[in-house]
C-alpha cells in the first residue's frame, strides 16, 4: 500500500454526516463543550473521543502523545463593543 498522508486519508474518510455528529457531540451539554476554557471531568470524554477519531483516520501525535500545552487568552466583549471589517 502506498504511503498516504494523514490529510489525504482524512479527506477520504470524513463526510458531512460524521462531521456533524462529532461537532454535535463535542459541543453538547454532556461534555460541557459550550463554554471556552471550562475545566471539567467531562473534557476527558471529549479528549478520548478526539484521539480515537484521529487514530481512526491515521493521524499520529507529533510527540509522545496528542497533548501540547498552549497559552489560551479569552476575552468577553463589552455591551457596547463592535467590530469594523
Amino acid at each position: 500500500m502506498p504511503f498516504i498522508f494523514s490529510k489525504e486519508r482524512g479527506l477520504q474518510v470524513i463526510n458531512l454526516k460524521d462531521l456533524k455528529h462529532h461537532l454535535t457531540f463535542i459541543s453538547s451539554d454532556s461534555t460541557q463543550g459550550r463554554k471556552f476554557g471550562t475545566e471539567t471531568d467531562e473534557l476527558g470524554i471529549t479528549v478520548k473521543n478526539l484521539i480515537t477519531d484521529a487514530e481512526k483516520i491515521g493521524l499520529k501525535p507529533s510527540a509522545d502523545n496528542y497533548f501540547q500545552p498552549v497559552e489560551i487568552v479569552s476575552t468577553k466583549p463589552g455591551k457596547n463593543s463592535f467590530i469594523i471589517v
